[in-house]
């Protein structure tokens, strides 16, 4: 299954044709999924229209929520992360484990996964804006 993170959920209710068509070719495959702190990342935008868009689209995938597994593979991300010199946000990390800890392919546009080394992180590379 694929688990999308917060980038590519956005610009996927913006209307951006890259990441539907890569958004809708995963869900003819597979399933798709996203995180308990993408639905947190959603519910804070300012804006009341993409809220709302981003609360219609989460309504219609399966949300998983960073539990005990995610939080211990989260612990263990950021201590290796940090020793190394390479942290990332204390969300992303928190995304990429809650899909690790379900055995999901995480979908972003976030560069910053890079420093995670995992073969289940696929990185949309080309630049893509809001509609």
């Amino acid at each position: 299954m694929a688990c999308l993170d917060t980038n590519v959920i956005l610009n996927y209710i913006h209307g951006n044709e890259t990441v539907r068509k890569l958004v809708d070719a995963y869900a003819e495959a597979e399933a798709i999924t996203t995180t308990s702190v993408t639905r947190f990342e959603i519910l804070c935008a300012p804006d009341q229209a993409e809220r709302q868009l981003g609360i219609e689209f989460l309504n219609q995938i399966k949300v998983y929520d960073f539990d005990r597994k995610s939080a211990e593979i989260a612990a263990h991300r950021y201590r290796k992360l940090k020793s190394a010199g390479t942290l990332i946000g204390d969300t992303d990390i928190m995304i990429a484990s809650i899909a690790g800890a379900n055995d999901e392919t995480l979908i972003t546009q976030d560069s910053d996964f890079e420093r995670i080394k995992s073969g289940r992180i696929v990185i949309i590379k080309e630049k893509i804006t809001k509609a």
